[in-house]
Formats: C-alpha cells, sequence, structure tokens
C-alpha cells in the first residue's frame, strides 16, 4: 500500500514495500529503504543513508553528511523508463543513481558532494545536474581529478566552499553526466565537460608591480598581457580586475578588460588598494595576482585655526584652510587648493592652476595666473580668474549674487546637475566671461530686486531657460544666440542681441523698452487680461511681433511722452494702444489698430488699415493722421466718448486741417491733411449716439464757419447759432 512511516529524534531505520510511500527519517542518522513505487524520501538532520528502488522516486538528504543512491541490485531493464531526483542537501554527500534519467540537484552553500551515475551499458538515460538560483556560469570551473570530474563553485560572497565531483566521469562512458544546467538557462553537455577535463589552468608568468599615483591626478596604467600565459593551445583569457577581497573597484578607477587598461582619477584623501587581477580560461579556471595601489597626498596642508588668519603657501603644491575667521589665503607658487572656510574670507591663487573655494559668506576669491577652478559657495561672492583658462563653478543652493570676472583666457562658469538660479549682481562685457553653461537641469539668470545691469552679448549660454531681471529697473542685454528675457518689475532696457528672441511680459511689472536686434523677436504677454507696458517703441527697436496671447489686452505707455511706433511690428491679439498721460507720439500698424492718446497733447498717426481712434474728457489737443489705404475694410472712425449730443462737437478748417473742438472745454481733435486728399479723411466721427459720415463734414465746416466758435472751457452754442445749424445737423448725423 501507499505507506507514510515517520522517524522521531533517534536514529531509525524504515523499510518500505511496494507503492507509492513517504518516509521521513527526522533528526539523528536514519537509514529508509523503500520499496517499488514513486516514492518520496527525506533524511532530515543527521548522516542519513536513503535508497529506491523501481519508480520515479524523490530522494533529499537534508543536513549532514547523506548517502542517496538508487538500488543497483535492482534489473536495469526495468529501471530505463524512471526518473529520479536526488537532493543531497547541506553537507558533503554521496549520490549514486542508476539506469533511467537520473536528475541531482546543487544549491550554493550544500557543500562538496560526489555524485557516482552509472548506466547499464543498454539501457542509459539522459542524467543532468542542475544547479540553483545565484550559481553562474563563471563561478563554476571544470577540472579533472584523475578518472573523475570535478565542478569547483566559487561564491562571490566568499562565504561557501562548494564542489561536485562525477566519479569516472571522464574515464567511464556509463559514469558520465549528459548536462549540467544552470538556473539562467546555460548547459555545459557532456562533451564540454569532457574537454574542460582536459583543460589546463592559466599560468601567472611575472608578477605585477606595485604603483604609485597622486589624489587628483589622472592615473592610467596598462596590465602587461605576458604576466600570464594559458598552456592550451588557443584558449582565451578573461581579465577582471576586483579589490584584493572580491570587491568591486572603487567608482573612480575603471578597468577596460579589452585593453587591460586601468584609469581613473583619484579624489582627494582617497583610501590606497589592494587589487587582485584574474586571468579566466574559457573553461573557468583561472590564475590571479595580487598588487597595490599607493595614492599619494597631493597637497601639503596647511591649517589655520578659529580666528583671522594670513595664510601663505609655499613654492609646492599646497592645500591651505582657514576654518572660522575672516582669513586671507595666498597660495603662491604651485597647483593649490585654498579653502576659506567659515568667514568674510580673502583668496589669492596666484601661480600655477589653483582651487579656489570661498564658503558660506561674502568672500573675495582672485585666481591670478594660472588656469584655475574658483567656486564662491554661498553670499554675493567677487571672483576673479585672472590670466589664463579658469572655470567659476556653481555650488547647488547657492542663491549668493556674485560678481565674476573672467579677464584674459576662456572662462566658463557651470552649473550644477540641479535645476540652478546663477544668480548676478551684474555683469558686463568687460569683465570676460566667454561662456556660462548651465548643465543639467533647468537653470536660469537672475538678478537681483534692485537695478540690475546684465549684458550678456559676448557671452555663449547654453542650457540656460531665461534671464530674468526681478524687481527694480534693470537693463538686460541677451547673448547670440536665441534668448528668453524677463524684466519683472521696474522701469527695464532689455536688449535680445542676435538671434530669435522672446521677452515676457505681464501686466503691473512696469514701463519697458525692447530691442530685439538682429533674428525674429517677438514680446510675449500672458494668457490673462494683459498691460503690456512701454515706455518707448520705435521702428528701429527690432521687435518683429507683440503677441498679447489670450485676454482682452492693451499697449500702455508711461503717462510721460512717450514714442510708440509699430510699422515695423506685428500686434496680435491687442485690443489698443494707449499713450496714457503725457504728450504722446504714437503710429500704428499697417492693419487695424485702435488708438488712444490720452490725456496731453498727442499725435496719433494711422497706418493702412482700419484704424480708431478713442478721444475722451481731458485728453487735450491731439493730431491725427491719417493714411487711408482705400481698400474695402478701411474704415478710420475717431469716436468722442465726452460728446454726449450731436451739437456738442464744432467743426472748423485750418488751412488743409480739419479741426473738431469739444464744445464746453478745452479738448480738439486736429485731422492733418483732411482738405488735402481724400486719403487723409477719417470715414466716421462719432459720438455716443450718433455717426457723422466724412463726405457730410464739409456742410458743417462751411455752416459754422459763419459763426464764433464756441471754445475754450464752460462755453456753450448761443441758442440762436443752435437755432440756425440744428436742421443741418439733424441731415448731416445719423442717430444710431
Amino acid at each position: 500500500g501507499n505507506d507514510v512511516m515517520r522517524g522521531d529524534a533517534g536514529s531509525d531505520s524504515m523499510t518500505s514495500g511496494a507503492g507509492n510511500d513517504l518516509l521521513e527519517g527526522g533528526a539523528g542518522d536514519d537509514s529508509l529503504n523503500a520499496g517499488d513505487g514513486n516514492d518520496q524520501m527525506e533524511g532530515g538532520e543527521g548522516n542519513d543513508t536513503l535508497q529506491a528502488r523501481f519508480g520515479h522516486n524523490s530522494l533529499s538528504g537534508g543536513d549532514g553528511d547523506d548517502v542517496l543512491k538508487i538500488d543497483r541490485y535492482s534489473n536495469g531493464y526495468s529501471q530505463r523508463g524512471y526518473s529520479n531526483t536526488l537532493v543531497g542537501g547541506l553537507g558533503n554527500d554521496r549520490l549514486e543513481g542508476w539506469t533511467g534519467a537520473d536528475t541531482y540537484r546543487f544549491n550554493r552553500g550544500d557543500g562538496q558532494d560526489t555524485i557516482n551515475d552509472y548506466n547499464n551499458a543498454n539501457y542509459g538515460g539522459a542524467d543532468k545536474v542542475i544547479l540553483g538560483e545565484g550559481i553562474l556560469r563563471e563561478h563554476v570551473s571544470v577540472s579533472r581529478e584523475g578518472n573523475h570530474i570535478v565542478l569547483s563553485i566559487t561564491d562571490p560572497a566568499g562565504v561557501a566552499d562548494d564542489k561536485i565531483t562525477l566519479i569516472n566521469a571522464f574515464s567511464n562512458a556509463y559514469s558520465k553526466m549528459e548536462s549540467v544546467e544552470f538556473a539562467d538557462g546555460t548547459i555545459l553537455s557532456s562533451s564540454y565537460l569532457t574537454e574542460a577535463a582536459y583543460n589546463n589552468a592559466p599560468q601567472l608568468i611575472a608578477e605585477i608591480s606595485d604603483q604609485s599615483l597622486s589624489e587628483g591626478s589622472l592615473f592610467s596604467y596598462t596590465i602587461p598581457p605576458e604576466s600570464f600565459t594559458d598552456p592550451d593551445a588557443g584558449d582565451t583569457l578573461n581579465y577582471q580586475v576586483t579589490d584584493a577581497d572580491g570587491s568591486a573597484l572603487p567608482e573612480w578607477l575603471a578597468f577596460d578588460a579589452e585593453t587591460l587598461t586601468l584609469s581613473g582619477t583619484p579624489p582627494m584623501d582617497a583610501p590606497n588598494l589592494q587589487l587582485k587581477v584574474t586571468a579566466t580560461d574559457s573553461y573557468g579556471l583561472s590564475v590571479s595576482n595580487e598588487f597595490s595601489l599607493t595614492i599619494e597626498p597631493l597637497y601639503n596642508e596647511i591649517v589655520g585655526t578659529n580666528s583671522k588668519d594670513d595664510m601663505r603657501g609655499t613654492d609646492g603644491t599646497d592645500h591651505l584652510l582657514g576654518l572660522n575667521g575672516d582669513d586671507i589665503l595666498s597660495g603662491l607658487q604651485g597647483d593649490d587648493w585654498l579653502e576659506g572656510g567659515e568667514g568674510r574670507d580673502t583668496l589669492y591663487g596666484n601661480e600655477g592652476d589653483d582651487r579656489l573655494e570661498g564658503g558660506n559668506a561674502v568672500d573675495k576669491l582672485y585666481g591670478h595666473a594660472g588656469n584655475d577652478h574658483i567656486v564662491g559657495g554661498a553670499g554675493n561672492d567677487v571672483m576673479n580668474g585672472g590670466d589664463g583658462d579658469d572655470i567659476f563653478v556653481l555650488t547647488a543652493g547657492d542663491n549668493g549674487f556674485d560678481t565674476v570676472f573672467g579677464d584674459l583666457g576662456y572662462d566658463i562658469l557651470m552649473g550644477t546637475e540641479q535645476d540652478d538660479q546663477i544668480a548676478l549682481k551684474k555683469h558686463k562685457p568687460y569683465q570676460s566671461l566667454e561662456l556660462i553653461d548651465g548643465a543639467e537641469g533647468h537653470n536660469v539668470i537672475i538678478g537681483h530686486d534692485g537695478k540690475n545691469y546684465l549684458d550678456l552679448s559676448e557671452t555663449e549660454l547654453i542650457n540656460i531657460a531665461h534671464i530674468d531681471g526681478r524687481g527694480g529697473n534693470d537693463t538686460l542685454k541677451g547673448s547670440a544666440g536665441n534668448d528668453l528675457l524677463i524684466g519683472g518689475l521696474g522701469d527695464d532696457s532689455l536688449f535680445g542681441g542676435e538671434g530669435d528672441d522672446r521677452f515676457l511680459t505681464a501686466s503691473e511689472q512696469g514701463y519697458d523698452r525692447y530691442n530685439g536686434g538682429e533674428g525674429f523677436d517677438r514680446v510675449i504677454a500672458t494668457d490673462a487680461d494683459d498691460q503690456i507696458g512701454l515706455k518707448s517703441h520705435a521702428a528701429t527697436s527690432s521687435i518683429e511681433q507683440i503677441d498679447g496671447g489670450a485676454g482682452s489686452n492693451i499697449i500702455l505707455g508711461n503717462h510721460m511722452s512717450n514714442r510708440l511706433i509699430f510699422t515695423q511690428t506685428e500686434l496680435i491679439n491687442i485690443a489698443a494702444i494707449d499713450g496714457a498721460a503725457g504728450n504722446d507720439y504714437i503710429k500704428s500698424t499697417d492693419l487695424n489698430d485702435v488708438l488712444i492718446g490720452g490725456t496731453g497733447n498727442d499725435r496719433l498717426l494711422g497706418g493702412l488699415g482700419g484704424d480708431e481712434y478713442l478721444f475722451d474728457e481731458g485728453d487735450g489737443q491731439d493730431v491725427v493722421y491719417e493714411l487711408n489705404g482705400g481698400g474695402i475694410d478701411d474704415l478710420d472712425r475717431i469716436v468722442f466718448g465726452q460728446a454726449e449730443t450731436t451739437d456738442s462737437l464744432w467743426f472748423s478748417r485750418n488751412g488743409e486741417d480739419l479741426v473738431v473742438d469739444v464744445i464746453g472745454s478745452d479738448d480738439q481733435v486736429t485731422i492733418q491733411r483732411w482738405y488735402k486728399r481724400d486719403t487723409y479723411k477719417v470715414e466716421q466721427i462719432e459720438t455716443r449716439d450718433a455717426i457723422l459720415h466724412d463726405e457730410n463734414v464739409d456742410a458743417l465746416v462751411q455752416a459754422m464757419a459763419a459763426f464764433d466758435a464756441p471754445t475754450g472751457v464752460g462755453s456753450v452754442i448761443p441758442d440762436e447759432v443752435k437755432e440756425q445749424l440744428q436742421p443741418l445737423l439733424s441731415s448731416s448725423w445719423t442717430v444710431v
């Protein structure tokens, strides 16, 4: 029958008959014998012996030095169709198979097992060893010991000492293992195992010499290829370099297995290394050699106190560390490293390629001669590279407003791998900074909240999202590339320079002046209702487009006498151009524009499109110069918002001009050259509730010429005059 037999903590002996039985030895040195059938046998703890007969059997030794075997006294012919699985488990086990397809499972840490697999000459099955997870092909080397084939399994962690010996697998065809299989799908065939057993291990011919190098210096060393050899003709060696304990190389050191070259630059305070070079042949056999890598200190250390120090280096390579206090550090000769530490420090690199680091306070750093590496740190620092190709390095979180002078040479300001705000107190071309590189991230150049002057016209910008003046009346000049400039609060002057530049603006950000320079340049507002404040704008401003964005947007003067000329600028989604207070000069585009002079005596010039001139109470005495293009949609209008009735306006002629006075005030509009040509006329003059077409204007002028014009504040049309004019007014005006 199908029996279940379980032992106790002692040394048990169990024997089952035919049937599919379960035998568990438990603790102790047990002897388990199963008869015919598909049996499951588990030795448990102790040095156990497990034996099975005919059937598909599973034998697991558990802990201890166990013996697992298929009864070879059974008939080989009858055994041929069965598959057995033998798992030695922990300990040094002996596993013996018979005819049929036997599987031997081995996991890391299982110990040193012996497999004696023997097949009947006529009935042999496909036997295999299956290696567990974590055991890779490069961990297994194949060798020969007498007539046996040995699989030596290395542990990268250096804990397990595993080995599998295949008894007589080299000399006896009936004892060969058909395959060794890995968890990743790699398979070693029987023929490969035999070839590998013939293989000889690589040999060390010449010891690798110890090496030395300096901190911060580039190291490169090629391992002599003649250091190792392989006795087997045609065999190929693969090389690996690790720490002597088998751990990976430090990040600064790389190994090229193709060229056998070690290279890298050790950082400051890098420890000495003991390295191991391993040469492994194609069958997994290897030989190693160790050598030392001694890293010499680069600098002569000079350390200050927590007080105010005046420190000077030597003619060698020095490291000056100021600690606390407002220190003065001078490097003298050599490639020196100067660290100010805390306090307001002053650093002089002098001769050599120096590294200067300011710290967290407001520092002054002077590289002088040589190609210097200068780090201001936090605080509003002054950095001067002096002669040579200098690099100024921004540190993460450094939001101090620095002043940077490159002076002679090709000088660079570098950002970090994060999103940087490159804060500059001022910048002009004479500061000779050839390149600002934001590096990784989203990077911006910003000014402080006061009055900034940032002229980057002679500086190349890489990975800079925009230039932002922030608060104050700023002057910003872009680079030769495609820049994005933001004036921010205050009345700013922005110059794009070469490239296709963009200027971002919004309401209540002051009254700015733009000059695009070369390229296609644009002023861009937000998606809200924006007032785009302009101090001035000329045809020579080289702004090709002003885009108000979504919303209802106007261009607004700064309440002074503005000169706003848009003949060379395309206006997109601009509801009106408003000069506001002051005596303004406004010249529109050749499209349909709305012009508002505002208070003051303004001069408004319309283009070829259909223009609208808005005039309100107290707007002063304006001059309109309209150039009518004569197109179908070229309808020009003057709208008097303060005129409630048709008798609120008085029309007169002054030479070639038409003069329209608002009765009862000093407000007046003069339309220049009205009588010179029709193209100078405005098609409609409007009050709040009526329209006067241009062909009806002259009749009113002639009729009103017979009377004194009622001009000035408080003036009115006498009733008798109003009575005489009323019929003509009624017929000339169209009430809406």
